[in-house]
């Protein structure tokens, strides 16, 4: 893609910084050990002297303790940059920025300075290795990822045929995420002489990628024989999730887990542990899938707000396990006095239900205040008295809505959506009603999986009364109302939903349900039929390999029947 050509305004001295110096080679096999230090921070798009500073600090923090400091794929600008790219002055700050960082890192350690590089009017997404105030070794990404929630061929060129970078003695084969996921540039980097490898990557999280990258680290290893390192970029930003972690596999191919997963942590081992396989913070645990989910989701909704400039949110309860899981995840991400609950019950509201909103408040430590609907429900019935069915449903949904904007906008606090994957699928929810929010952190899990966690939570310390996990789902909006009225059993329809979503199968390929064909096309048709309620949804965490959002990109306007 052409940008725009304002090479002419590169920061003054800019040549100065970016000459490659070629360091004296000293024989790799006399070499002494380095000691290199993981960086797993969590960066800000676009807080561009915000990130220099961190890793400005984490420099200071190991000057004398240190050869190579290593932070994650595009750490200055932070990642995805999207459009920003596009942008010049975006790029004219970036290069202005690092400028600075190398006057200021003359005396500090070396490290490895991933940003976007410019060279004409072409951006590469880039790793410098930098050492004493100057680049002396540039690695640019040569595998860019165009599926799924990537796009950098609209923004990136290819880089040029890898080679390995001389530091200290010894040869080193730097990558930038997915060179590790295809086999090329490692066997490249083999070629030049690589004594072993470093990847840095923004790799976004699913409930599967930890397994994926062991398998790709290990058949890297299979093919190349080389130890590797790999450092991966922590925390949220919009709907993705980097979930850190650093990963090794030494001389013998052995897989150990450096850096937990969602923890902001710097860890420091010698070149010595690539050979004998002696890793300091040896992970023997491994989380439950159950946990890795909740985790995901807790940092995704923390990042959000925190990012973005809010400091409390507030949600409606309605005595549904939706809500109350919504609300302990707000609580873990943001403390008890960040959040705020309001029950807003109707003439269908059980006294259950105000009884479980307020035991789940109370076990949370969150205030609760109750804002019956009854006057505002009848102001509408008196201006629509013919009003029933759907409608008068709906109604009551936009009321909560109306109301809990209000409130929003009144104290700042960011309101949060409670809808579930299940119901978002097949649209068993209110547009301008319950899909009200700026944030919505269980939009990627589906309704089994709400049950799950919430069953896992309890097991951390009491959270959500039994009541709300064991009762049958109900959306209260008309009398004796059940979801399964409405739909099959969750259980079912999650599987077929996980078909039709993750599997993109058709109705005619679904073999094996206890619903009969007629049912099954109901359900897709309901999954075609949303699409205009999506678009409109709130953004939240992705957790899954196919999520509402940048993955799913279906059209509104769609006569495909299966």
């Amino acid at each position: 893609m052409q940008l725009w050509p304002f090479t002419q305004l590169l920061p003054r001295n800019w040549s100065r910084c970016i000459k490659k110096v070629s360091p004296q080679v000293d024989n790799p096999m006399s070499a002494k050990p380095l000691t290199v230090t993981l960086a797993c921070l969590n960066p800000v798009v676009g807080d561009i002297k915000g990130n220099a500073s961190q890793m400005l600090s984490c420099l200071e923090e190991h000057d004398g303790k240190t050869d190579l400091v290593i932070f994650p794929e595009l750490f200055l600008c932070g990642y995805p940059p999207e459009d920003l790219l596009n942008v010049p002055g975006f790029i004219m700050q970036i290069e202005g920025q690092i400028e600075t960082l190398l006057e200021s890192t003359r005396e500090l350690p070396a490290f490895l300075l991933p940003v976007p590089e410019r060279e004409g009017d072409t951006l590469y997404n880039s790793v410098h290795l930098c050492e004493g105030g100057k680049i002396i070794h540039t690695h640019r990404k040569v595998e860019l990822p165009n599926y799924g929630v990537f796009d950098e061929k609209r923004y990136f060129k290819t880089g040029n045929t890898p080679q390995c970078a001389t530091f200290k003695g010894h040869r080193i084969g730097f990558m930038i995420c997915e060179d590790m996921w295809l086999s090329d540039v490692a066997e490249k980097l083999k070629q030049d002489g690589a004594e072993f490898l470093i990847t840095v990557s923004a790799s976004p999280y699913t409930e599967t990628k930890a397994v994926q990258r062991e398998v790709i680290m290990q058949n890297r290893f299979t093919e190349t024989k080389l130890p590797h390192l790999a450092l991966n970029l922590l925390g949220g930003q919009d709907e993705l999730i980097f979930d850190g972690g650093a990963h090794m596999i030494d001389r013998n191919g052995n897989f150990t887990n450096l850096i937990p997963a969602f923890t902001a942590q710097t860890l420091s081992l010698s070149t010595d542990n690539l050979e004998n396989g002696n890793a300091p913070n040896l992970l023997v645990d491994k989380t439950s899938r159950e946990e890795s989910l909740y985790s995901a989701i807790k940092m995704g909704l923390r990042d959000y707000v925190v990012k973005n400039g809010f400091s409390s949110v507030l949600l409606g309860l309605s005595g549904g396990i939706d809500s109350a899981l919504t609300a302990v995840v707000a609580v873990d991400a943001l403390g008890a006095e960040h959040v705020k609950a309001f029950f807003l019950p109707s003439r269908f509201s059980s006294e259950q239900s105000l009884k479980d909103a307020q035991d789940c408040a109370n076990a949370l430590g969150i205030p609760c205040e109750n804002l019956p609907l009854a006057a505002y429900t009848s102001a509408f019935e008196d201006m629509f008295p013919n009003m029933e069915g759907l409608p008068h449903e709906n109604m009551q949904a936009r009321l909560r809505a109306l109301l809990l904007m209000a409130q929003s906008n009144h104290s700042g606090a960011l309101l949060l959506s409670t809808s579930n994957k299940s119901e978002i699928a097949v649209g068993y929810t209110t547009l301008y009603g319950d899909m009200s929010g700026a944030f919505a952190p269980l939009k990627d899990l589906y309704k089994t999986d709400v049950v799950a966690l919430s069953h896992w939570r309890n097991t951390q310390g009491p959270a959500i009364p039994a009541t709300i996990i064991t009762k049958p789902p109900t959306a209260e909006l008309r009398d004796n109302q059940k979801d399964t009225d409405s739909l099959p059993s969750y259980n079912v329809l999650d599987m077929l939903l996980k078909a039709f979503i993750e599997e993109r199968k058709t109705p005619a390929e679904i073999e094996e349900s206890t619903l009969s064909k007629d049912e099954i096309t109901r359900i897709y048709k309901l999954l075609q039929r949303s699409e205009y309620k999506r678009r409109q949804a709130a953004p939240g965490p992705k957790l899954t390999a196919m999520s509402f959002g940048r993955d799913w990109r279906m059209p509104l306007t769609n006569r495909f029947t299966g």
